[in-house]
C-alpha cells in the first residue's frame, strides 16, 4: 500500500498508462458492440442487458460482443448475487474498472474512484465504506479475487471498420475523469452550475483530438464518472467520438428510471435514446428497463436506511439524478 494516497481521491500508479496503448490489434471484430458499465452489481439490470444481448445475437447478420467496461460490482454483497456477477464477466469481454481493481488488491486508495475536488468529503467516506463491506463478499467468495485480478484495465474492437478503445475512466487513467459530462467541453453551464463543479477542469476538444490520434481510435466508450454523455468532434481530414454511458444499473436522467449502455453498430437501434453518427458508425446510449421494484427490494435489504450506500445512492434509484438526456447529447463540436 502506498501511504501517500488519499484514499477515494487519489490513485495508485498502476491505474495510469496513456492512449497509445490502444494503438494494438483489435480483441475481435463485430457488426454489434454492447457496453456495458457501471452495472454496480444490479443484477436485475444484468439480466435485462443479457436478454438484450441475445435479441441482438438473434437478429444480427454478424458478430455481436458484448463487454463490460468496469464496476460490475458495487451494491452486490449478497454472495449469490456477486457470484452472478462474476459468471456473467467470466462468459463475456470484460475490463476492470477501480472497484474490481481494488477488490483485487486493495492499493490503499479506498475505492479507487479518483474523485475531484468537487466531491463533498463525506460522498468518498461512504464510497470507501462501501468498498470494506465489498471486500469482504469478495474474500468469501473462491476465486473471485483471482478472477478480478486478471481482468485488463482496456481493450481495443473493431466495429464497422472502426477502431473502438474501451475504457473504464479516460485515456490517462483507470479512474480518470476527462470523459465526465461535466468536463467535456463544450460545458454545459446550467449543469455544472446545478453540480456546484463550475470550477471543475475542462476537457478541450483539442486533446479529445489528441487521445484519438494517439489510440488510433475513432471512439472511446468510457463508463465510471456515473452521468452519460455523448460528443463527437471533426476537424479538417477527421472526426472522432466518445460517448460514456453513466451506469447500467442506475437511472441517468430525472424521472427515468432505466438504466443506460452503449451500443455502437454498423446499423442503428431503433429504441436509442441519443447517439453520435460517425462515417455509418452508430454510437448510441440504449435504455435499460429492468424490474425497478425488485432491485429496489434488494438494495435496500442489503443497504438499509442509514448505510452508507443508501445515503449516497438511494435518491438517484428512486427518482433519478438532476440530469436530462438533451444534456448528455452534445452532438458534434468543431476542433
Amino acid at each position: 500500500m502506498d501511504p501517500d494516497l488519499d484514499p477515494g481521491r487519489s490513485c495508485p500508479l498502476h491505474y495510469h498508462y496513456g492512449p497509445e496503448v490502444l494503438d494494438r490489434l483489435p480483441v475481435a471484430e463485430a457488426q454489434t458492440l454492447l457496453v456495458v458499465g457501471g452495472l454496480y452489481g444490479n443484477v436485475d439490470a444484468l439480466n435485462a442487458i443479457l436478454a438484450r444481448y441475445e435479441a441482438e445475437c438473434r437478429a444480427a447478420t454478424g458478430p455481436v460482443r458484448l463487454v463490460f467496461n468496469g464496476d460490475a460490482h458495487w451494491f452486490d454483497v449478497d454472495p449469490d448475487a456477486f457470484q452472478a456477477v462474476n459468471l456473467a464477466l467470466a462468459e463475456q469481454d470484460a475490463i476492470a474498472g477501480n472497484v474490481e481493481a481494488e477488490l483485487a488488491a486493495a492499493s490503499g486508495a479506498g475505492c479507487g474512484c479518483g474523485y475531484p475536488e468537487y466531491v463533498d468529503a463525506a460522498t468518498v467516506a461512504r464510497s470507501n465504506e462501501i468498498m470494506e463491506r465489498l471486500r469482504a463478499v469478495a474474500r468469501a467468495v473462491p476465486g473471485s479475487r483471482n478472477q478480478l485480478g486478471n481482468l485488463p484495465m482496456h481493450a481495443v474492437f473493431s466495429v464497422a471498420g472502426h477502431r473502438i478503445g474501451v475504457i473504464h475512466g479516460d485515456p490517462e487513467s483507470l479512474a480518470g475523469w476527462a470523459f465526465a459530462a461535466e468536463s467535456l467541453a463544450p460545458p454545459d453551464t446550467a449543469l455544472r452550475t446545478a453540480l456546484g463543479c463550475a470550477q471543475a477542469r475542462q476537457t478541450s476538444p483539442e486533446l479529445v483530438r489528441d487521445y484519438l490520434r494517439r489510440a488510433n481510435v475513432s471512439v472511446f466508450a468510457s463508463t465510471h464518472t456515473c452521468l452519460p454523455v455523448a460528443q463527437g468532434y471533426r476537424w479538417d481530414g477527421g472526426a472522432g467520438a466518445v460517448i460514456n454511458n453513466g451506469s447500467a444499473g442506475m437511472p441517468n436522467f430525472s424521472g427515468d428510471l432505466r438504466g443506460l449502455i452503449t451500443r455502437i453498430g454498423a446499423s442503428p437501434a431503433p429504441d436509442a435514446l441519443y447517439g453520435i453518427e460517425l462515417d455509418g458508425l452508430h454510437c448510441q446510449a440504449l435504455p435499460v428497463a429492468y424490474d425497478h421494484r425488485g432491485w429496489l427490494r434488494r438494495f435496500e435489504r442489503w443497504w438499509p436506511a442509514g448505510s452508507p450506500a443508501h445515503r449516497s445512492y438511494h435518491p438517484r434509484i428512486t427518482r433519478g439524478p438532476v440530469y436530462t438526456a438533451s444534456q448528455a447529447d452534445r452532438g458534434f463540436v468543431r476542433v
